[in-house]
């Protein structure tokens, strides 16, 4: 009773003393309810974690950060890859000429009815900007319409005889132009703008404003007046004027309005050409004196594309031409007739055309690279969050085996994982593509949502199908006749040969198809896993095999580890294929990633040689001196100096060849010793002249220039220093571009020939070109050498400054680096299967250093038996990557533009490059066997625990 008694009271007063805790609480609510809440809250929620979660809820924290790595990875590759097109196409237009981003709208003024009198009028022309301006913008991203201007320009007129410029023997063509927008963008220095038209006896007085250079030029000033011959109209000057900003379209458009032009003619004497403006009320005075069908009309419209993004770029690339086809039609506009048979719309002309070409043809090339890696990085993610979700399923595997012991379906386990999945990778997954999308803000990527949407499948189903899997035979599962190893060997093999067939039938199709568009080709962009999955396979397929070979040859030798590592190396579980494949895959795209690497370097060091010919050229307008010369090999890191005479020459119908002439051996020595197409022995060799009469001398010529001449005898104008030589010459090989080269004679991009000095019979022109060549070559010291000689026109060409802007151009740069960056993330991916699949093994292995250890085997003998069990695994996975990226050279380089990386038209080859594979696997393997013996140290501390453990 006392004891009841006595269990009563204690209740009674554990009751008594909570009404007065609760008393107290209510006392002091804010000294002790929010912590009391918090507490509970937080053990309500670390108690549904551990239910839903169960034995894995560590593993579940490492799963969400896993997944949120990975499904940051698969949005912000592809998004990326948007805003790099977006920022290459915005640094494209800021360094783009403001003439070409605009449309030009052109018409004869003699294709329009413009009235009964048939004079242009201001308003008319307004009117019909206006309405050019609202067809445009309907499909083009047009500024604003006060910046668009319209114009009206004469033909050429020549100043009466009597004028100053004339009187002072400067010949003259001179063109009158109306611009509706002039006051907004001169600057008035004297005078005031033109306005009313005046008449004087039967000659009408047409007012102008000209600039300071063009008044220079003629000799004309505020008040001055000149006659234009045979046109009745005397020009008076009311304002000297300046440009607001020269660079402005208004002032690019007609340069001759803002400086006089000098033309030279080779059948002509030279003159000057010029300009001035008219007021809107010298229209109906000009149309009415020149010819209407020799005046035109002009309307030119700013483009907004400093807000486009790429695609938007690449979609208007596609919709520009049809544009400017359509949008010029004048029909429906009030008071202006179109006249039947002429002239039906403005031709609507921009330069913005062949820039969005070449934009967009170098954004595919650059995207399909992107996107392989983009994809294939996604599909190694995924991989990483399976052999996440296999580790948590093996947390859970005695948990989910005694449920399904008591009872438990299948589908009940399922959906214990898939809530346990939901749990641990949902936040995460939803995190990394937060994440990404926030560090890819505004990219338009419709290839992250595809990649993204996977991720999320694999992390939510990835944990149910494999739960499902693992404990399918508890239940009795199979055919009575047929054990369950042998159904499950069958269906294996079948699985196995579909995605073999399948991938090789993806490759054959990849393979004789043209690359996607970027971005748009998915199926393209997938080439790497479609090699990894048949290498994959493969390999385990054969891994048993070789692996019970060196077994025999093991059990020969004495001593016990390495015939029990490699005998527990050959059992290789299906569970090996995933671990197997992320691994060939992500070691298949860092060896790639170098090889693509090296391909870029390649080509663009190539390029740059084929720019400029040399490590620096040098060209003067007259002859270099023995002491220029020496000053140049004076400057640090040259090496060799070659002089050449640069002249001029005809063959094969083409005129005006720039003509290097210099000795054959020391320039086909110089060909030979850089990455150039070496020169022909027949050149190199050649040491005589072009006497006897009817002997061919053997030239080099530019590749367009060679293709023009062909390889037959050819007869060859050759301007000498005295007289003009014909050879018979025959283009005996192909010399680098060299289009960066501006020689005397012009630009060396419309072709040039490189003649054996002797052919000249020492009638060869002086030396003016240097060819410097020095791989350690100091290009500023040779620029300020070469300034220090005060000639004017002399010109210096360093390959290395053409390197670097080929390297640093915005969309090569950008995209060179995400190429990098996406190596190192395979390599990151490549080093995290390594760490999941050491973990998912880590069990058995514990327990084989525990029986080990039990066994009488030292420490030293149990690590290196752990250590040979895994080395055939990796080992083999080295081996499927190689040849992964062995394979991809050539199926997939020939699809991979990369000459988009060099700014060049040579196709830039993907090679196999020895080095970087070799030096990727040695990495690869030190890095697997650092992490191994790490592992088994760690590992080996608790052997008996393992023991007791695993039972």
């Amino acid at each position: 009773m006392s004891g009841r008694h006595g269990g009563a009271h204690s209740r009674g007063g554990g009751a008594g003393s909570r009404v007065r805790g609760a008393g107290k609480k209510t006392a002091r609510p804010g000294s002790q309810s929010g912590p009391a809440g918090s507490v509970r809250l937080t053990g309500l929620v670390a108690r549904g974690w551990r239910r839903l979660t169960g034995s894995a809820s560590g593993t579940a924290i490492a799963f969400g950060v896993v997944a949120l790595a990975c499904a940051l990875a698969a949005v912000a590759g592809p998004g990326a890859s948007a805003q790099l097109r977006t920022s290459a196409f915005r640094q494209l237009v800021a360094s783009t000429p403001s003439l070409t981003k605009t449309i030009v709208g052109t018409v004869n003024a003699g294709s329009i009815d413009f009235g009964v009198h048939n004079q242009v009028e201001a308003a008319q022309v307004t009117q019909l900007k206006a309405r050019l301006h609202k067809n445009l913008a309907k499909t083009v991203p047009l500024a604003p319409a006060r910046s668009d201007w319209a114009s009206l320009s004469t033909p050429f007129a020549n100043f009466a005889d009597h004028s100053p410029a004339v009187a002072a023997g400067v010949a003259t063509q001179f063109e009158l132009v109306y611009r509706d927008d002039l006051s907004r963008n001169v600057r008035v220095l004297a005078g005031s703008l033109p306005s009313a038209v005046g008449h004087s006896g039967g000659t009408v007085v047409v007012p102008v404003a000209i600039t300071a250079a063009t008044g220079m030029r003629y000799d004309l000033k505020v008040g001055s007046r000149v006659a234009l011959s045979g046109t009745g109209i005397m020009l008076r000057v009311t304002a000297i004027v300046a440009p607001v900003s020269a660079k402005a379209t208004f002032w690019q458009f007609d340069p001759i309005l803002a400086r006089p032009v000098e033309i030279t003619s080779l059948t002509a004497p030279p003159y000057w050409q010029g300009g001035a403006f008219i007021s809107a009320a010298g229209l109906s005075a000009v149309t009415n004196v020149f010819s209407p069908s020799s005046t035109q009309l002009t309307w030119v419209f700013g483009l907004a594309l400093g807000q486009l993004t790429g695609t938007q770029a690449i979609s208007l690339a596609h919709t520009l031409p049809e544009t400017l086809g359509t949008a010029g039609t004048l029909g429906g506009v009030s008071q202006i007739a179109i006249q039947d048979g002429a002239v039906d719309n403005v031709s609507l002309t921009s330069g913005l055309l062949g820039l969005l070409g070449t934009f967009a043809a170098d954004d595919a090339s650059a995207g399909n690279v992107l996107d392989l890696m983009a994809v294939s990085l996604a599909v190694v993610g995924g991989a990483i969050v399976l052999l996440m979700a296999w580790l948590m399923a093996e947390k859970r595997r005695e948990e989910f085996a005694v449920l399904r012991a008591r009872g438990a379906s299948r589908r009940q386990l399922a959906a214990a994982g898939l809530w346990g999945s939901v749990v641990a990778s949902g936040p995460g997954v939803a995190a990394g593509i937060a994440a990404g999308l926030a560090l890819t803000a505004g990219a338009q990527a419709q290839l992250a949502w595809w990649l993204a949407g996977g991720t999320v499948v694999v992390a939510v189903a990835g944990p149910v199908l494999i739960t499902a899997r693992m404990h399918r035979g508890y239940a009795g599962m199979g055919r009575p006749d047929r054990p369950l190893r042998r159904i499950a060997g069958v269906r294996r093999l079948i699985a196995e040969v579909t995605l073999v067939a399948g991938a090789a039938g993806g490759l054959i199709v990849l393979r004789h198809s043209s690359a996607g568009q970027a971005g748009g080709d998915v199926y393209a962009s997938t080439a790497p896993v479609l090699v990894a999955i048949p290498v994959a396979i493969i390999l385990l397929r054969l891994y048993p095999l070789l692996v019970r070979l060196l077994l025999r040859l093991a059990g020969r030798r004495p001593g016990v580890t390495a015939f029990l590592g490699l005998a527990r190396a050959a059992r290789v579980p299906a569970t090996s294929v995933l671990p197997a494949f992320a691994m060939v895959l992500a070691f298949s795209l860092v060896a790639f990633a170098g090889m693509v690497r090296a391909a870029v370097v390649r080509g663009e060091v190539a390029q740059s040689w084929q720019q400029t010919g040399a490590d620096a050229v040098i060209t003067v307008p007259n002859a270099l001196s023995a002491a220029q010369q020496h000053a140049v090999s004076a400057v640090p890191g040259v090496q060799r100096t070659l002089g050449a005479g640069l002249t001029t020459a005809t063959a094969g119908g083409v005129r005006a060849i720039t003509t290097v002439v210099t000795d054959p051996a020391q320039y086909a020595a110089m060909l030979a010793a850089a990455p150039l197409t070496p020169a022909p022995a027949s050149f190199a060799n050649w040491r005589g002249s072009a006497a006897p009469r009817g002997r061919v001398v053997p030239v080099l010529a530019s590749a367009a220039l060679a293709a023009k001449l062909g390889r037959a005898p050819t007869a060859l104008q050759v301007e000498g220093s005295r007289t003009e030589k014909r050879l018979e010459v025959r283009v005996a090989g192909v010399a680098p571009a060299m289009s960066a080269i501006v020689s005397i004679t012009g630009p060396l991009t419309a072709g040039y020939v490189v003649l054996p000095q002797s052919a000249l019979l020492g009638d060869a022109p002086p030396v003016s070109a240097l060819l410097v060549t020095g791989p350690g070559l100091d290009g500023q010291a040779l620029t300020k050498t070469v300034s220090k000689w005060h000639a004017g026109g002399s010109q210096v060409a360093v390959r290395g400054s053409y390197l670097d802007a080929l390297e640093h151009a915005p969309l090569e740069h950008d995209a060179y680096s995400e190429i990098a960056f996406g190596g190192y993330a395979a390599a990151a991916g490549c080093l995290l299967v390594l760490l999941l699949t050491l973990l998912l093994s880590a069990r058995s292995r514990e327990l084989t250093l525990a029986r080990s250890a039990t066994m009488g085997m030292s420490a030293a003998q149990t690590r290196w038996l752990a250590l040979i069990e895994a080395l055939p695994q990796i080992l083999s996975v080295i081996i499927g990557g190689l040849i992964c990226a062995l394979a991809l050279a050539p199926l997939v380089g020939p699809a991979l533009a990369l000459s988009v990386f060099t700014g060049s038209t040579a196709a830039v080859p993907v090679r196999v490059e020895p080095a970087w594979l070799i030096a990727a696997a040695i990495g690869l393997l030190v890095l697997a066997i650092v992490t191994l013996t790490g592992q088994t140290v760690v590992a080996s501390r608790g052997v008996t625990r393992s023991l007791r453990m695993g039972e």
